[in-house]
């Protein structure tokens, strides 16, 4: 059973995880979990920002002009008539200018991510190495007594052995 069970485990190519290398991943698994979280409300944000510009018209409504709730203030600042081609091919490319800053803003943020999981996940290995090394020092003095305390036994327990009676 023991041997079946040993060359089971040799056969297994991948490690088996230590503590500190659950610890790690925990670590940098929490880290990429609250960032990804972080992240997409900070681009929500930015979005719902884009996409609605109750800014420009409380700024339009403080400088004198008050645009109805119709009124389209890209073809206004242009001078050209809603409806109109120009007007259409405006609208299209403030639409597109925006997408194509929400998807650069993407882009960005899953890097920073990625490379800030990375250290995070580094630092994490350092982090667990170090809280666990009292532990290792534990467990390194337990074996040392352990072997001692088997060698000491093993040298008193002979002559007080059943065979080492009954010769007496």
């Amino acid at each position: 059973m023991g041997a079946a069970r040993r060359t089971n485990r040799r056969s297994r190519p991948w490690v088996a995880p230590t503590i500190r290398l659950r610890l790690t991943l925990l670590y940098g698994t929490v880290f990429l979990v609250t960032g990804a979280v972080l992240l997409t409300i900070g681009y929500l944000l930015v979005r719902n920002n884009l996409s609605h510009h109750h800014q420009l018209r409380e700024i339009l409504a403080r400088l004198g002009r008050k645009p109805a709730a119709d009124d389209h203030l890209i073809t206004k600042a242009l001078g050209v008539a809603p409806g109109s081609t120009e007007a259409k091919v405006a609208h299209a490319v403030a639409n597109q200018i925006t997408a194509s800053a929400l998807h650069t803003l993407l882009v960005e943020y899953l890097v920073a991510l990625l490379a800030v999981t990375m250290a995070s996940v580094a630092t994490g290995y350092l982090l667990a190495g170090r809280a666990l090394r009292p532990l290792r020092a534990i467990t390194a003095t337990a074996r040392r007594v352990s072997v001692w305390s088997r060698n000491r036994v093993s040298t008193i327990a002979w002559p007080l052995s059943p065979k080492g009676v009954q010769s007496r």
